[in-house]
């Protein structure tokens, strides 16, 4: 059911359309190529059946182009259809919140004291069709990527944007003499242990699950090299690989698909194991730093103050062997801690949110 906020600024109707014209129209030029193609080819055929030939291929993948995108697209509009209706936004006194997704729903809080910036922009399509994005510049990537209406027509837009603009200078208006004496104006912090790669290493389940990673481009080099062989050459008897001189015999081929495919995976290898041991990070009292890279280092250092969001995150691989990552952000970026079993990735997370994310944001220059 729509709140307050989306009936007063509702998305307009034709949102329905800016989703859809973008799927559509790649599938009409597709077709076009083919129709066009096809009639040009048939005015350079050398006999009439030749070119009757070519007019009926061309229908062919037209007819089957059209029946392709129409099973496509069909299924798309009752996504479409729900995906709006599902869409979700709706402001109370302390923060933001916007909803959206159908198979993987997404839904972000913002406080307005953290929004940097509401700008309202159109790209071609919207100023074709009329319509406007809202956006919150806050300080995360995931903020960035998720927090923002679009396809609000021009009056919902500016109310929106003047409701969101009115709402964070309320926020920065907050009287000194509402903030807890016994909040610490410094941004240092006193952490129950000792956190870093001494205490919280990349585990070896995170190096396994890398080494199994790297089989794929090995094997994608190996297969590619492979193909060559029978990739024609300068002769229609002789491949690329024939040509080059790579192989004389089939026994060959799987020696060059061989060694290609050791040579990638040991490459691979040393890498990762050269990056996995000069990885290095640590809690220190008012940010945390990470180090990383081979031949020049790269060190990143994240001030608590300017701290947005802490995020636990697994892929499908890494669910499998039981570890996660841990991302500290803020504005410029943030930090990542990977190979955590996720015991460890859990309690990293509590004590940032115990002892970061507690703070008062107006005491972190937030």
């Amino acid at each position: 059911m729509p709140s307050q906020l989306q009936a007063k600024y509702p998305l307009s109707p034709r949102k329905f359309w800016k989703k859809l014209l973008p799927k559509v129209y790649p599938w009409v030029l597709i077709i076009l190529v083919v129709v066009i193609g096809g009639a040009a080819l048939s005015t350079l055929a050398r006999t009439p059946q030749e070119s009757s030939d070519i007019l009926t291929v061309a229908s062919f993948f037209t007819v089957g182009g059209i029946v392709l995108a129409l099973l496509i697209l069909i299924p798309y509009v009752f996504y479409i259809r729900a995906y709006i209706r599902r869409y979700y936004y709706d402001a109370n006194d302390n923060f933001i919140t916007i909803k959206k997704g159908v198979f993987a729903p997404a839904e972000i809080h913002v406080q307005y004291s953290k929004i940097q910036d509401v700008y309202v922009d159109q790209d071609v399509l919207d100023r074709f069709m009329g319509l406007y994005d809202v956006h919150l510049a806050s300080a995360t990537g995931t903020s960035s990527a998720e927090a923002h209406i679009d396809g609000v027509e021009q009056a919902a837009a500016e109310g929106l944007k003047n409701m969101l603009l009115g709402k964070i200078q309320g926020a920065a208006n907050v009287p000194t003499s509402a903030i807890p004496a016994s909040m610490p104006v410094s941004g240092a912090i006193k952490f129950p242990e000792e956190i870093s790669s001494k205490t919280y290493p990349i585990s070896g389940g995170w190096f396994g699950m890398q080494v199994i990673a790297c089989l794929i481009p090995a094997f994608i080099f190996a297969v590619f090299a492979i193909i060559l062989v029978y990739a024609p050459g300068k002769h229609s008897s002789t491949s690329i690989a024939q040509d080059a001189g790579w192989i004389t015999n089939a026994a060959s081929v799987w020696h060059l698909g061989f060694w290609v495919f050791g040579i990638s995976y040991i490459f691979s290898y040393v890498y990762l194991l050269i990056w996995w041991k000069q990885y290095y990070f640590e809690f220190l009292p008012e940010y945390i730093m990470a180090r990383s890279g081979l031949v020049s280092t790269a060190e990143v250092h994240v001030p608590y103050r300017t701290t947005q969001d802490v995020i636990v995150r697994q892929s499908a691989l890494e669910k499998l062997f039981g570890i996660g990552r841990v991302t500290v952000q803020n504005v410029q970026g943030g930090v990542s801690i990977p190979g955590q079993p996720m015991e460890r990735a859990n309690h990293l997370a509590d004590i940032l949110k115990k002892t970061v994310l507690s703070k008062d944001p107006s005491q972190t220059g937030l």
